[in-house]
């Protein structure tokens, strides 16, 4: 089980920063209370030792893909392959390898096109056309009932009552949507200072989809071990104050434990990308990491 913990860790909601004193002395007489200690249990002092390290990530997750759409889901799972490859190819060309590329999601969905707003038209449900006023004429004839106009013709008005009728909307044409396709993979990032020649060649080569970039430490040793040598150093120096403070002498070392709790990773922010240039060099900051150690341990009281 991995000793430390990312700075982000849970260390603040589990409450492990606080140092027990558990002295045994005398809970003899007491055997029926809630926790208390057996007669032959020793007194003795238990405390959580700290510590901290920091270190350079050496290795980088990247989720990446391709995502198209068309009128038929076999065009558009076409188009996605079509792309795929060449994002596949680019990878192994700047150094990826062919283990370190795995599929993480692909996904097939409809998706309908948004039905068109309904368009205004004058009419109006019971309100009947009216038609509009003669225009003016120089001609003798204007104004006399029963003569028409010159160079018009007889007019029909719409019977008394009538209403206008909204006129039906175009037929639309083509499919009612489009089929989008999507296909992501995780890769492995084996040298960090690379993380950006990596994206912009995945942007290059069609890439329209990345999804965070995740900075790790694959190897630990090192940092295990000075997290080790810190919490136990740490430790003692506790359990001496304890001891100073309670009027006793710690003596030898009864049991020693690893406290282990669980991270609080952040989600990755999506990054959408368009289809880049070669000329485009987008910066990547791989920064410090830092681990937190615990080790709990048990003192005996010297008599």
């Amino acid at each position: 089980m991995p000793l430390f913990t990312r700075s982000f860790s849970m260390l603040a909601k589990i409450g492990l920063a606080a140092t027990t004193l558990a002295l045994a002395a005398g809970c003899a007489n007491n055997s029926e209370g809630a926790g208390a200690a057996s007669p032959s249990s020793p007194p003795s002092i238990l405390v959580v030792g700290h510590s901290e390290a920091h270190a350079k990530p050496d290795i980088a997750y990247i989720n990446l893909g391709v995502e198209e759409r068309a009128p038929t889901v076999t065009e558009a799972m076409q188009r996605n392959a079509s792309q795929m490859s060449q994002l596949v190819a680019a990878l192994k060309r700047v150094g990826i390898a062919e283990k370190d590329i795995q599929t993480s999601n692909f996904n097939v969905r409809f998706e309908r096109d948004l039905p068109l707003p309904p368009q205004p038209y004058l009419g109006g449900a019971g309100v009947p056309e009216i038609a509009p006023a003669p225009a003016p004429q120089a001609s003798a004839a204007a104004g006399k009932p029963g003569v028409a106009a010159a160079g018009k013709g007889p007019r029909t008005l719409p019977a008394p009552g009538a209403k206008s009728v909204p006129p039906p909307p175009p037929a639309k044409t083509g499919p009612a949507g489009f089929y989008l396709v999507s296909n992501n993979v995780q890769i492995v990032v084996r040298d960090v200072t690379k993380v950006g020649t990596v994206i912009d060649s995945a942007a290059g080569a069609g890439s329209n989809n990345i999804w965070g970039i995740n900075f790790e430490l694959e190897k630990k040793d090192a940092v295990e071990g000075e997290l080790r040598q810190k919490a136990v150093a740490d430790a003692r120096t506790r359990a001496e104050a304890l001891a100073k403070l309670s009027g006793v002498e710690i003596g030898s070392i009864v049991s020693v434990s690893e406290v282990v709790s669980g991270r609080d990773m952040p989600p990755p922010m999506p990054y959408a990308a368009a289809k880049a240039e070669s000329s485009v060099n987008t910066p990547v900051e791989a920064g410090e990491m830092t681990f937190h150690g615990q080790i709990q341990v048990v003192y005996a009281i010297k008599k």
